[in-house]
């Protein structure tokens, strides 16, 4: 969705250093905060607001699944090997 600023992939650790870190400092939020600890806190609010763990859960595993998707082989279009 979001490419680096000369285009290509943002890298995890590029986008943290440059973005996230200097985001949580703005808002005022703890040095330490993670990424990771985010989805937590969503998850403890959608309980909180009476969301089941079980869908909780469900959303989490379809997220990490989507994820880990994204982070397979490079796919090449058929169109590019028409004719070989």
């Amino acid at each position: 969705m979001f490419t680096a600023p000369l285009g290509g992939p943002l890298r995890p650790h590029t986008w943290i250093k440059s973005f996230f870190k200097p985001a949580i400092r703005a808002a005022g939020l703890p040095e330490g905060l993670r990424l990771y600890d985010l989805r937590h806190t969503c998850a403890s609010l959608l309980i909180a607001q009476g969301a089941s763990v079980k869908a909780v859960q469900a959303r989490t595993a379809a997220l990490a699944d989507r994820i880990r998707t994204q982070r397979g082989p490079a796919v090449v279009a058929l169109a590019e090997h028409a004719g070989r």
